[in-house]
């Protein structure tokens, strides 16, 4: 393999450091994480045009073209971006810190690391056929790599994050729950007649329900479920009211169901469940 250039581990530093200022838990250090990350995209993207032949630099100067630039020249090298909305929100939020003081809260910033860290999972992969955990294990310890979900399983993942917040773990586990179920049904969801009339939450939720009827999961309720929804949109929204006196006791239990309903998940895809699944019968 030919030696990293120094954007590539200029880009990775800014992951790592992005890592540890999160895990310092300190809201001051939250709209610097914004400008790692944001930076660290777009040292990635240059990098792979300088390993690609393609010149960075403007008009013969010692002015790099900018993060969009970046994209439009990948393209015309066939080099898609499916990340680019998400990236557009990142670079929006960059340029709300620089510009106009902004002040991203933890939820926001949670959101930018776990995304910037699938994105370059994906883009390391498909692009350097590198993987992203090797790269950041020369800066991070295990911890910390579970605490990214790049070491062990989502459970322990989930477990590593409920311990620096359960509000994102809450989030986390109900994320990845939807992405998973969106995955799975794909193939479903396309064909059914049913999509068109009725809202896809209402699938998503009668898809955690068949966890339960299917003896997945054990110790939750379908009432469980909606408790978890409703307490996972209040936080992502910031509207979670921590001084109602049942606050501790609604995030526990939120917490409690979205981890049984992952180890239940997880249960049912080692068995093979939802390889004959009819989605028919859930669309």
């Amino acid at each position: 393999m030919l030696p990293k250039s120094p954007l590539f581990i200029s880009s990775i530093e800014l992951l790592a450091h992005s890592t540890e200022l999160f895990r310092t838990d300190d809201d001051k250090k939250y709209k610097f994480i914004i400008l790692h990350l944001a930076n660290a995209v777009e040292l990635i993207l240059k990098d792979k045009l300088v390993a690609s032949g393609i010149t960075i630099y403007i008009n013969n100067t010692n002015r790099t073209i900018g993060i969009w630039d970046c994209m439009k020249e990948l393209g015309k090298m066939n080099i898609q971006i499916p990340e680019r909305a998400f990236l557009e929100l990142l670079i929006d939020d960059r340029n709300s810190i620089q510009h106009r003081f902004g002040f991203p809260n933890k939820e926001a910033v949670y959101y930018y690391l776990s995304g910037i860290i699938s994105f370059f999972k994906r883009f390391l992969k498909d692009e350097f056929a590198i993987e992203l955990k090797e790269e950041l294990a020369v800066y991070l310890d295990i911890a910390q790599l579970e605490f990214l979900g790049l070491e062990g399983s989502e459970i322990l993942q989930l477990d590593k994050l409920k311990k620096f917040s359960i509000d994102l773990a809450i989030i986390q586990a109900f994320g990845f729950l939807q992405n998973e179920f969106d995955s799975l049904s794909r193939k479903g969801y396309k064909t059914s007649t049913s999509k068109f009339v009725t809202p896809r939450s209402h699938f998503f939720e009668r898809f955690l329900e068949i966890l339960i009827d299917n003896n997945f999961v054990s110790g939750i309720t379908k009432l469980d479920i909606l408790n978890l929804r409703e307490v996972r949109n209040q936080l992502a929204h910031a509207h979670f009211d921590t001084a109602q006196t049942d606050s501790t006791s609604k995030l526990n239990n939120a917490y409690k169901t979205a981890l049984e309903l992952v180890k239940g998940l997880e249960k049912s895809q080692n068995g093979g469940f939802f390889d004959t699944y009819d989605w028919d019968s859930l669309f």
